[in-house]
C-alpha cells in the first residue's frame, strides 16, 4: 500500500512538473527609487512562485508572495537584504541578485537569476531612467537602471554636457609604463597606478585613500587608511603622485592563502586645488609600520583594479641568496671529471717526487765513489 501511495505521489509530481510552463514575457522592468529598487515581471501565466534576493529567502522583507496574477514584482530596500553599495567617481552603484522561482516550494531549471544594478549618476538637472538587459560572463542576466542624485554642489558642469567629475581608473601594471597585469606570481614586481582625466575648466586634485585588497570570497585587508597613508609597508608603501591627478607605487605581488584571485579597491577623494597647488591628507604620512588593519569599508568614491590571478612560488625557479656563503652545486659528471684531474695531478706529482729522490740517490753514490778514488 505504501509503495502504491509513493507511486501515485510521484506520478502527480511529474504531472505537476509538466504543466509548469510559466515564463517571463519581454524584458523585466527596473525602477530605481531614492531608497529602494523595484523589479517587475510580466508572466505568461498566473504567477504562483516567489521573487527573492539570493541567500535571503527566509527574510520576509526580501521576497514577494504569490500574486496569482500575470504580474509580479519585488521591492528591495537599500538598508536590508545585504544589498551591495559601491561609490564610484561618477556616481553610486547599488546592486542585488534577484531570483525568480516559478514553483511555490521548489527550485526548478526554469527559474531565472538576475543581477539588478541601480546607478545614481552625479548629474545636474538631468534625470535618466534607462534599463538595459545583457548577459554577463557568469550567464546571469544583468538589469541596469539609472537615476539622478544631486550630491555635487561645488563643481561646475563643463560646456557641452560633459562630465561633472573627472573619470578615474585604477590599474595594476607590469611596470610604470607597462601593460595591465592579469596573471602573475608571488614576489613579482608590479606598479599600482591611479589616474583621472577631466576635460572641464576646474582644477581638481586626486587623493587615493581607503584601499583594500579582496579575494574571491570578499575577504578584505586594508592597505591605505582614510588619509591615504600606508598601513603595511611590506604590502604597499606610501604613494607617489606624479601630477595632480596621477599617482602610483611599485610593490611586490602577494596573495591570500589558497586564494589565486585578488583585486584591489580604493577610494579617490577629488578636491579643488588652492591657488594651483594640491594639498593632500597624505602629504604628512608617517613612515608606515606593519600593524593591525581595519577591514571596514569607507563609503566614498571608489575605483577597482582588474582581477589578478596570482600563482604560487615555484621552488624550481627560486633564486636563493646567501649573505655569508655561496652554495655551489656540482653534477655527478663534473664530479667525475674533477676527481680524474685530481688523481692525475697526484700521480704526476708522485712520479716527479720519485724521480727527484732517485736522481738524488745516484748523485750521492757518485760523489762517494769519487772521494774513495782520491
Amino acid at each position: 500500500m505504501t509503495q502504491k501511495l509513493l507511486s501515485i505521489a510521484l506520478m502527480l509530481s511529474l504531472a505537476r512538473a509538466e504543466v509548469l510552463s510559466n515564463g517571463i514575457i519581454g524584458e523585466p522592468k527596473v525602477e530605481c527609487g531614492p531608497n529602494s529598487m523595484t523589479v517587475s515581471f510580466d508572466m505568461v501565466e498566473a504567477f504562483e512562485g516567489h521573487i527573492y534576493v539570493k541567500d535571503q529567502y527566509k527574510q520576509k522583507q526580501c521576497k514577494s508572495i504569490p500574486t496569482l496574477s500575470k504580474e509580479a514584482s519585488l521591492t528591495v530596500n537599500y538598508d536590508t537584504c545585504q544589498v551591495k553599495k559601491a561609490r564610484l567617481v561618477n556616481g553610486i552603484e547599488i546592486s542585488s541578485t534577484i531570483v525568480i522561482s516559478f514553483h511555490p516550494m521548489f527550485q526548478l531549471k526554469s527559474d531565472r537569476t538576475f543581477n539588478v544594478e541601480c546607478f545614481y549618476a552625479h548629474l545636474k538637472n538631468n534625470v535618466e531612467n534607462e534599463v538595459q538587459l545583457t548577459i554577463s560572463d557568469e550567464g546571469r542576466e544583468v538589469l541596469r537602471g539609472k537615476a539622478d542624485e544631486n550630491i555635487l554642489k561645488n563643481a561646475k558642469e563643463a560646456d557641452g554636457g560633459k562630465d561633472v567629475l573627472p573619470q578615474c581608473k585604477y590599474e595594476v601594471l607590469s611596470s610604470r609604463f607597462g601593460a595591465p597585469v592579469r596573471l602573475t606570481s608571488i614576489g613579482q614586481s608590479v606598479y599600482h597606478r591611479w589616474s583621472c582625466e577631466y576635460s572641464g575648466t576646474e582644477h581638481f586634485c586626486a587623493t587615493v585613500h581607503s584601499c583594500y585588497v579582496h579575494d574571491s570570497n570578499d575577504v578584505s585587508v586594508q592597505l591605505l587608511d582614510e588619509n591615504g597613508c600606508a598601513v603595511d609597508k611590506y604590502l604597499l608603501n606610501n604613494l607617489e603622485y606624479t601630477s595632480d591627478m596621477v599617482g602610483g607605487r611599485e610593490a611586490d605581488v602577494f596573495k591570500f592563502a589558497d586564494e589565486p584571485i585578488i583585486y584591489f579597491q580604493c577610494a579617490v577623494r577629488l578636491t579643488l586645488s588652492k591657488n594651483g597647488t594640491c594639498i593632500r591628507s597624505s602629504d604628512t604620512c608617517p613612515s608606515p609600520m606593519r600593524g593591525k588593519r581595519d577591514v571596514t569599508l569607507n563609503e566614498e568614491a571608489s575605483v577597482k583594479s582588474q582581477q589578478i590571478s596570482v600563482l604560487d612560488v615555484n621552488d624550481s625557479h627560486m633564486n636563493v641568496y646567501e649573505d655569508s656563503a655561496q652554495l655551489v652545486c656540482v653534477t655527478t659528471d663534473w664530479f667525475t671529471v674533477l676527481l680524474f684531474v685530481f688523481f692525475t695531478c697526484t700521480v704526476f706529482v708522485a712520479v716527479l717526487l720519485c724521480l727527484f729522490l732517485v736522481c738524488k740517490g745516484i748523485f750521492r753514490s757518485r760523489n762517494s765513489s769519487f772521494k774513495t778514488v782520491l
